[in-house]
């Protein structure tokens, strides 16, 4: 067990202080308990776990705040507004030490007004960085995209990573979103950063959904496709598809796939994705899940993953899976009440088969489930 310095403070390691077998128990006990309350019975292992549960997390978004004529850099507290300041994280990579170096000697060297918001002066928001094999992009949020200094902050960048994608968002929104997507400026660098999960390459923009754990990720995809079990006549549904990650996967098995995905950044660049791997048997679409499975012939599909957002399914896309007849359905989810309760409505004409929780999140109280379902 390690020792967090800002533990105290900060929140975001909630079991930091549990040992980790511990943390791995609770989580399962805490599925099994939801499951029972939604009348579902079912065994549950416990919860698979990493062998190193420190340093896991991909992506980091950093806050700004002035205090006392200091500017603090670091995490939001949990439930406030205040701000610890950091130079280390035991969940980021080993990278985070050196990132925060250099925002801070960045704010420092040209005196960068962090915004605030009872005043609503001030120019920088976030830093939110994803690094993936020593690539980092890098998105500053800030009201303007004129401040001093970026030249500067590129080339420490560049210094220390081994590729830099460089952005700004202009973010002027009274709300607590980090982005405003329609303010999306690319400045230097890559366009883009990737790598490749079990084969298949990918790409990311800076408002890419990708898993901040990669290790169990690859271990979940691995395991869907297993449970999935494609073969070249099988039609996939793959909902709530992101960036097109598991559409590819299964494309390389199956006959077809259609991948519907809600936001138009997202499926753009699944279609990137899509010639990045030259694969040419999937379809993607644009819109809410529920709406565009009523504008197709479900039935064509045989097999069906999805992996919605903490809100879970929507009651129109529930009934349109019960209406496809699909053999089998493998679900993702990062929300076991939610899942638990989209299960039991699908358990009129399916039943549980498999069901596995995993550690996406050490030390968090965040817990990730798979389940598969077959037609009764």
């Amino acid at each position: 067990m390690e020792n967090c310095k800002y533990d105290k403070y900060c929140g975001g390691c909630s079991l930091l202080a549990v040992e980790y077998d511990k943390q791995l128990q609770l989580k399962t006990e805490e599925v099994k308990k939801i499951f029972q309350k939604n009348d579902i019975c079912c065994d549950i292992p416990t919860t698979c776990g990493m062998f190193f549960p420190y340093r896991y997390r991909n992506k980091i978004h950093l806050a700004f705040k002035k205090l006392k004529g200091k500017t603090l850099v670091g995490f939001f507290e949990e439930g406030s507004s205040k701000i610890t300041d950091i130079d280390d994280c035991l969940l980021q990579g080993k990278w985070v030490s050196k990132l925060v170096s250099i925002v801070k000697s960045y704010v420092s060297k040209y005196k960068i007004e962090p915004y605030d918001n009872i005043t609503k002066s001030g120019i920088l928001r976030y830093v939110v960085a994803r690094v993936i094999d020593d690539s980092i992009m890098l998105t500053v949020v800030a009201t303007t995209r004129n401040f001093p200094g970026r030249e500067y902050l590129y080339a420490k960048l560049c210094d220390n990573f081994k590729k830099v994608s460089f952005y700004i968002n202009v973010n002027k929104r009274t709300d607590k979103l980090v982005f405003d997507n329609n303010n999306m400026f690319f400045v230097k660098g890559e366009k883009y950063i990737g790598s490749s999960m079990l084969g298949v390459k990918y790409n990311i923009a800076p408002n890419s959904f990708l898993q901040v754990n990669l290790e169990i990720c690859k271990m979940m995809y691995q395991k869907a496709i297993e449970l999935l079990d494609l073969n070249t006549d099988d039609n996939v549904l793959d909902l709530y598809s992101g960036i097109g990650i598991t559409t590819m996967l299964f494309a390389k098995k199956c006959k077809s796939v259609l991948s519907i995905e809600y936001g138009t950044d997202a499926t753009k660049m699944a279609e990137k994705n899509a010639k990045l791997n030259d694969i040419n048997n999937v379809e993607i679409l644009t819109g809410e899940c529920g709406k565009v499975l009523q504008k197709i012939d479900v039935k064509k599909y045989n097999k069906i993953f999805l992996d919605p957002a903490r809100l879970g399914m929507e009651n129109e896309t529930i009934s349109r899976i019960l209406d496809s007849d699909a053999k089998r359905i493998v679900y993702m989810s990062c929300d076991p009440n939610t899942l638990a309760r989209d299960v039991a409505k699908l358990l009129v004409k399916y039943e549980i088969k498999y069901i596995q929780t995993y550690d996406m999140f050490p030390h968090t109280n965040h817990v990730e489930t798979l389940v598969c379902l077959d037609k009764k």
